[in-house]
Order: C-alpha cells, then structure tokens, then sequence
C-alpha cells in the first residue's frame, strides 16, 4: 500500500470543508533545506491564494471587535530540521505571514512528524519527503454567511489525562523516566469499561481544557477538529467524541524526537500574537465552530 493513501484519506475527509466558498482553505509546502526559507516560501504562496480569492475589498466583519475571528494554521514540519529553527517555526510563519493576516493574528498548531506531503518532481505529483506543509484558513468576511472561528487547544496531563502506554507490562522505570507517577492530578484514577466500540478503553477524569469549555464554543456548532498528538490520544479523542460527537475529527500522530531535542514529541500551539508553546506531550489541535447559523 502507498504510504501517500492515508494522507489522501485525510485529504478527502477535508474536501466538503475546504469546498465551501464562504471559507478560504489553502495549503503550502516547500522541501528548502534552510526551515526559515521553507516558511517564507509558503507564506509567500498562502499570500498569493489570498489574493486571488478577493475579488472585492471585504466588507466589515459580522463579529465585534473582542470576538474577531482569527486566521489559523495547521503546521506539519519535518525532523530534518535543527531542533533550534523548529521552536522558532511559529514566530517565523506568523512574521512572514503578517500582511495577509490583516489585524486578526494568525493561531497555529501542529507537530514535528518523520516526513510531510511536497510537489513531486513533476506538475501535479505529490510525495513524502523532508520540509514544511501547512494548511491555511481565512474565514469569512460577509455578513450573510456563517462564520467558521477556529479555536487552538491543548489536552495534556493537567487535564486528567493519564499515561496509560507507560505502564505496561514489561516496560522499564524508574523513578526519572515514569512520568506517569509524576502527573500533577494524583487522586485521579482509571478504570476499565467496555467501549461502544467493543474495544475496552480507558476512561479517567480528563476535563475539557478552558479553550473548548468557554461559551462561544458550542458542541452544536462545532464542525471540525483538526489536531496533532502523542501515541496516548486515545482520552483526548474520546473526551472530544463525547463533547462534539457530530463533528468531523482528522488527526496525526507525531514523531518521537528525544534524539531531536530531548523531548518526547515536539507539538506545536499559538493561540495569539504574542505566545508560543512547544509541548512533549497531549494533544494540540483547531476546532473550527460556527459562529452563526
């Protein structure tokens, strides 16, 4: 089997959201050596898209200035890159990416993997290689039409998620490397039912991060989750099924990197102009709501 197809399944499962015109869905990679020019040449492509897409000046936008919606970005990078140039990646888009983002910021998440999607040799053919991909969007301007605000967000072990990989039978610990020990929350338990599926999960007391439990972010109006995780995603999927069962859920899975740079994973998150995180651990991700029927 192509090691291509489930990035194509990802890409059809995207196709009725980035179909919609009221939206701006656009996706930019670049294979450069250096990770600084690989970012200025997708921001220069995701500016070019924009630009084709107004055919007019936008008109005001239907939310008030505090609710003003964000563009956002869905960024997969590869571990080719010095661990340096990777944690500065986020400021790096979002300077490059400044003009076409107006005065509403950019947020970002996503995740360091083994290889992302880049043009082929030839026009039209994709394949896996080393470099940067991100996936862009703009949400609407017009008043008639609903729009679809995105909202970054983080699950990890202060929300009650529990590292269940770590102790399985057979593993080695210790005092430094089980972190499962080392949880802040040590009240909170597990304990084993059977799933819906058929499949026995896990469930514990993960809570929903203050990101998706504020009121402007309905479970009715949620439409789509897109986030980047850990092997462990099992709680965090499971508490976003539970809380946004009618949305559409598409995901990746990191690489490890603790020969990269020490931490377990490298998740990406920025949710203003002014902050970056890079996380080892839990789930980052957008969930992209309606504003307005």
């Amino acid at each position: 089997m192509s090691r291509l197809q489930p990035f194509g399944r990802m890409l059809r499962r995207l196709a009725p959201f980035v179909g919609r015109r009221r939206f701006l869905w656009t996706a930019a990679s670049s294979s450069h050596e250096s990770l600084e020019s690989a970012a200025l040449q997708c921001a220069e492509r995701i500016r070019r898209s924009i630009a084709s897409a107004k055919e007019s000046p936008p008109p005001p936008t239907s939310l008030s200035s505090k609710e003003e919606a964000r563009d956002s970005c869905f960024v997969l990078v590869s571990q080719s890159y010095p661990a340096a140039e990777i944690d500065r990646l986020t400021p790096t888009l979002r300077e490059h990416l400044a003009d076409s983002a107006g005065n509403s910021g950019v947020c970002f998440s996503g995740a360091v993997v083994d290889q992302v999607v880049i043009a082929g040799k030839t026009s039209g053919d994709l394949c896996l290689g080393n470099g940067l991909t991100v996936l862009y969007h703009r949400p609407s301007n017009t008043l008639d039409d609903p729009q679809l605000r995105s909202y970054p967000f983080y699950i990890g072990d202060q929300h009650g998620r529990q590292r269940l990989r770590e102790v399985a039978v057979g593993r080695w610990h210790t005092k430094v490397t089980d972190r499962f020990r080392q949880q802040s929350d040590s009240s909170a338990t597990t304990r084993w039912v059977a799933g819906v599926s058929g499949v026995t999960q896990a469930m514990s007391h993960t809570v929903l991060p203050s990101e998706l439990s504020a009121p402007a972010v309905s479970p009715a109006h949620v439409d789509l989750v897109l986030f980047a995780a850990d092997r462990d995603s099992r709680q965090a999927l499971d508490l976003l099924d539970a809380q946004f069962p009618q949305a559409t859920k598409i995901g990746i899975v990191g690489s490890r990197t603790p020969f990269l740079n020490g931490r377990e994973y490298t998740l990406l998150a920025s949710n203003n102009s002014s902050s970056s995180c890079v996380h080892d651990s839990g789930m980052v991700g957008l969930a992209f709501a309606r504003t307005k029927e």
